[in-house]
């Protein structure tokens, strides 16, 4: 195990400065629906059409996968359709990450979208390719359910009858859904001031959402929550990150990288929970001990406490955390406390700045782009 940061870092210091882009919000693919190829005998661009109905932004282009593979690359390439000139252009093939039925291929930095305007998404195509695309048309009804319309809205297909330049053919109004697709999000959150009363109600309104067919496991949630909020908001006087969710989502999404924190939970024998009677001085401990880099809301980025939502067992404190599957060599450091809450899919994370500012990240509220600030002020 490491020790924490060592960079200096009074009780005042400010935030490490956030980079140029928020965090990603409700990050979906654009199509999420399933719509077999049969169709492999045609060379040009062929693909579709949309417009942006909200600001958003597209971090990686993809193909309908044939039983969930790929088995020669293709490139799909995104068209302004009023400059009828290709914005960006990756490959797509065997060695690009599946999700769902699509293959995805990561642009090298997210691309804004803007309103009101249209794009076209196309795949370049060969004459007798081994992967075959769909070349029907989809539902109306088809459209709403697994399109992601609140970003964009599918008008239907384009093409051209030859490779290398502006699909300028239209060809069918919700022809080809699916074919090809993009991953889309919102960037940033809007932080809200709330009252104690106003956080209480909506973290009860979401762990009750979370948890709703247990009336047990709701009040063993809440219980979980009110320890931890006591802590944060009451009792410290050091930068804090806590993470409570589900262990299944934690332990699936997330790399733990322990540091090495008070010498009480390290030497604990059994498990250690919120309820334990040293947990309040142990977190203060390694809180006060911290000396790295903090996200843009003042919560450690290095020294996270991770907490199951029911039983309050502390599964890592203080740890780094990643994505799962992600090494820092990759290009992502550690997670934040919002974009913690971005890739849970349940659960919550609470951020302690050295000024006293207690922010909550629950992720049903995140995914509507909105945290929330306590705007009783430091203690």
């Amino acid at each position: 195990e490491e020790e924490a940061g060592e960079a200096p870092q009074s009780a005042e210091a400010a935030p490490a400065p956030a980079g140029p882009r928020g965090v990603l919000v409700d990050h979906v693919p654009f199509f999420n629906g399933h719509w077999p190829g049969a169709r492999s005998d045609w060379a040009g661009d062929v693909g579709i059409r949309f417009i942006v109905e909200t600001p958003c932004v597209i971090t990686a282009l993809g193909r309908h996968t044939t039983d969930g593979q790929l088995s020669d690359g293709a490139a799909v390439i995104l068209w302004d359709a009023d400059s009828q000139q290709a914005i960006v252009t990756v490959e797509v093939g065997p060695n690009s990450p599946v999700e769902g039925h699509y293959a995805y291929t990561a642009l090298p930095e997210r691309l804004p979208l803007e309103v009101g305007k249209e794009y076209r998404l196309t795949q370049r195509c060969k004459a007798r390719m081994t992967d075959s695309w769909f070349d029907g048309y989809a539902s109306a009804e088809e459209v709403a359910a697994l399109a992601a319309g609140r970003y964009a809205r599918f008008l239907g297909g384009c093409c051209r009858n030859a490779p290398g330049g502006f699909p300028n053919r239209l060809d069918g109004e919700r022809r080809r859904a699916g074919m090809v697709n993009f991953k889309v999000a919102r960037e940033g959150l809007e932080v809200v001031a709330v009252t104690r009363e106003e956080l209480a109600h909506t973290v009860a309104r979401v762990a009750a959402s979370e948890e709703g067919a247990s009336p047990e496991a709701v009040d063993a949630y809440l219980g979980v929550l009110a320890r931890l909020l006591a802590l944060l908001v009451d009792e410290l006087a050091a930068p804090v990150l806590a993470v409570v969710a589900p262990e299944a989502d934690i332990t699936s999404l997330l790399r733990l990288e322990k540091v090495k924190g008070p010498p009480g939970m390290e030497q604990s024998e059994g498990p250690v929970t919120v309820f334990s009677r040293r947990f309040a001085g142990d977190v203060a401990e390694f809180a006060h001990r911290y000396r790295g880099a903090l996200d843009e809301y003042g919560a450690p980025m290095e020294a996270a406490l991770v907490v199951s939502n029911r039983e309050g067992e502390v599964i890592a404190a203080p740890a780094r955390l990643t994505r799962a599957g992600v090494s820092e060599s990759n290009g992502e450091g550690c997670l934040g406390a919002a974009e913690l809450a971005a890739l849970l899919p349940r659960g919550m994370a609470f951020a302690r700045s050295p000024a006293g500012h207690v922010t909550a990240f629950l992720a049903a509220e995140v995914r509507q782009g909105r945290a929330l600030r306590l705007e009783d002020g430091p203690r």
